[in-house]
């Protein structure tokens, strides 16, 4: 998928999945100072893998429901 092009969107999680993801970028960064991390860019990692791994039977349904708004 192209990754080059980004758009924003706004989803909420229960308390305890954002402090998971918190730790677990504390974690990443903690191991590799260099490159830090942030619950919202691991959350992006996490969702764009899932995507990519969908079925691709799946993937094609959904992505022929997709309607352009214009804004994108």
């Amino acid at each position: 998928m192209n990754k080059n092009q980004s758009a924003t969107i706004l989803i909420t999680l229960p308390k305890p999945y954002l402090y998971i993801l918190r730790k677990m970028a504390a974690e990443q960064t903690f191991k590799n100072p260099g490159k830090k991390k942030s619950a919202a860019g691991l959350g992006r990692e996490i969702i764009c893998q899932y995507v990519d791994n969908l079925d691709s039977e799946i993937k094609a349904r959904l992505s022929s429901a997709i309607i352009p708004t214009g804004g994108e």
